[in-house]
């Protein structure tokens, strides 16, 4: 037996083996009735009727800012198929199928993508999986006969009709479709569950799994009632600024009008008059006409009048609007946003603040890599006969760019204290992560990379050489690059 090969377990017969039942006794304590994910007290954000509530939260100009942040930087994120350095020649033939397999879709990486990136909005994305043999008459561009894929198309959040439970409502067995069914004439169709699509014909992105919920937890439930109160403060901002009246409009009419026995003459000038006091605002037909209608003392009987406001509490409703904006903008980590738009705003926290989003961002990719590596890649590889576990992995990249200048001046230092050690493998990583277009070959000798990398000196340091005129050495500083100053020795 080679040295690098080991012996595989076996079960051990030194010990007796306890006896415990190996199977799952307890449930998640998702509740589902009917196929409908019942988790949430409040009405609007049960399902399904959060789905309505979020597409209305959606429009709203902060919410929208925030997801569409969010999905802008995950679409830039490039994805790359990955194997390990030291694969075998079957894990890379691997690696270009998959790599043929992205290529090959019917749609592409970037679209999917995007579409995937709703579950920042609803809390969940169903992904259906559509499989075909790589054959050209099956359209693809290769004629193998393994199994590829045709598309990843999405299933939209609003056209889910149920979740499909087994009987213990443990696992999820599939979904149902609302579906449109023309009857044959323009504008007449049914409304009806379509057919289950199985757990295994689709992947589901969640920003949650707690409890196993399929339907996840949308960000937006965070912010709903921060929005709620946003939109009511907006529209009576909206209201004021068009009646813009400054006081309480009053109207003074007899009692006559408003007396329970009154006539319907006088009932309908009464229901005409609260139409007129309710709806009276400033434009460009304000005005009103009143009768000029006196009593027998010389009293008017038909007056209208602004009460003025008093009282010490006055609100500022544009700060309160803005404060429930930052709060619905920390939902989704996204409250860099807001920096520097008001008099005394700073970018001072722009990094912190960047540092904190894309913490956010990293945690929804992981979510997207983690499905395509665990169910779509495993799955490809059962459908061609292969071990899933011997797979190559789809992994997405840098969030944002590199600062060179920072990665530069890193390495400049470890390399002159001797902490980088000269491999082909570390120059390999240091090419790629500056972006240059050549590498080197991983086993080429020790010697000839000694001999290319002797060729690629740096002067840092050079000033410690003679040392420092505060200290032993004969160095005044006065001429070449005073130690002290440069930050780069």
């Amino acid at each position: 037996m080679a040295d690098t090969e080991q012996a595989p377990l076996t079960q051990g017969t030194d010990v007796a083996i306890p006896r415990l039942r190996l199977g799952e006794v307890g449930q998640p304590g998702l509740t589902v009735l009917g196929g409908s994910v019942l988790e949430s007290c409040q009405y609007e954000l049960q399902w399904p009727q959060c789905i309505h509530t979020f597409d209305k939260m959606r429009r709203d100009a902060t919410i929208s800012s925030a997801i569409q942040l969010l999905e802008t930087m995950i679409s830039k994120v490039k994805w790359e198929v990955k194997i390990p350095h030291n694969a075998s020649d079957d894990l890379k033939r691997k690696k270009q199928y998959l790599e043929e397999v992205i290529q090959d879709m019917d749609c592409s990486l970037l679209e999917v993508i995007k579409e995937i990136s709703s579950f920042n909005t609803y809390g969940f994305c169903v992904m259906e999986k559509v499989f075909r043999r790589r054959l050209r008459s099956q359209g693809s561009y290769y004629n193998d006969g393994l199994v590829g894929i045709k598309k990843i198309t999405p299933r939209a959040q609003e056209t889910i009709a149920k979740w499909e439970y087994d009987d213990d409502n443990r696992e999820l067995t599939g979904i149902r479709q609302w579906y449109r069914k023309n009857n044959g004439a323009v504008n007449e169709f049914e409304i009806a569950p379509g057919k289950l699509i199985p757990r295994e014909k689709f992947m589901l992105f969640r920003t949650n799994a707690r409890r196993n919920n399929p339907t996840g937890t949308s960000p937006l439930v965070y912010c709903w009632e921060s929005w709620k109160f946003k939109k009511a403060l907006e529209e009576s901002e909206a209201v004021g600024v068009a009646k813009d009246l400054r006081g309480l409009p009053i109207l003074t009419i007899p009692a006559q009008y408003m007396a329970e026995g009154a006539s319907e003459s006088d009932k309908a000038t009464y229901e005409y008059l609260k139409r007129v006091i309710r709806n009276v605002h400033r434009d460009e037909q304000e005005g009103l006409i009143l009768p000029g209608v006196y009593d027998d003392g010389g009293h008017e009987l038909f007056k209208f009048e602004l009460a003025g406001v008093t009282g010490s509490k006055s609100y500022n409703v544009g700060d309160i609007i803005n404060r429930y904006s930052n709060e619905i903008l920390m939902s989704f980590f996204a409250d860099v946003l807001k920096l520097g738009q008001g008099a005394t705003g700073s970018y001072s926290l722009a990094d912190s603040k960047t540092s904190i989003i894309a913490t956010r961002i990293e945690a929804a990719l992981m979510e997207i890599q983690d499905q395509f590596n665990n169910d779509l890649i495993k799955q490809l590889a059962e459908l061609n006969g292969w071990n899933p576990v011997d797979m190559p992995k789809l992994v997405y990249g840098d969030i944002d760019d590199r600062d060179i200048d920072v990665l530069s001046s890193a390495l400049q230092r470890t390399k002159a204290t001797g902490l980088v050690v000269p491999s082909a493998r570390n120059v390999n990583y240091i090419a790629e992560q500056l972006g240059l277009p050549d590498r080197v070959d991983e086993n080429m000798p020790q010697d000839e990379l000694n001999e290319l990398l002797g060729q690629m000196t740096s002067s840092s340091g050079e000033g410690m050489v003679e040392g420092l005129s505060s200290g032993t050495g004969s160095a005044d500083g006065s001429s070449g690059d005073s130690s002290t100053s440069n930050k780069e020795n």
